[in-house]
């Protein structure tokens, strides 16, 4: 068994603002956030630890690459401790 961590939306949308909060390089609109729907998991496919914000050393965060539909993948800048934080599914 594996265990892939997820995003809900509400989790999505805290990542969100935090990000837009700290200026990281790889965000998601609040807006379009809040259009996803409530009910699903979003898988996180891909992390790394990341230490920089518009080439500039910066705190460490993770650059993740979260799918939103089977067909859809985006990458967004999380903070470390809400990545660290994400629940998970064995699969």
């Amino acid at each position: 068994m594996s265990k892939i961590k997820y995003f809900t939306q509400p989790l999505l949308l805290a990542a969100t603002i935090t990000g837009i909060k700290r200026n990281y390089n790889r965000m998601l609109s609040e807006a379009f956030v809040r259009s996803l729907p409530s009910d699903l998991r979003f898988p996180v496919t891909f992390s790394m630890l990341h230490e920089h914000i518009a080439g500039k050393l910066a705190d460490p965060h993770v650059r993740a690459i979260v799918a939103l539909s089977p067909t859809e993948r985006v990458s967004l800048d999380v903070d470390l401790d809400l990545f660290n934080n994400l629940p998970y599914a064995e699969v």
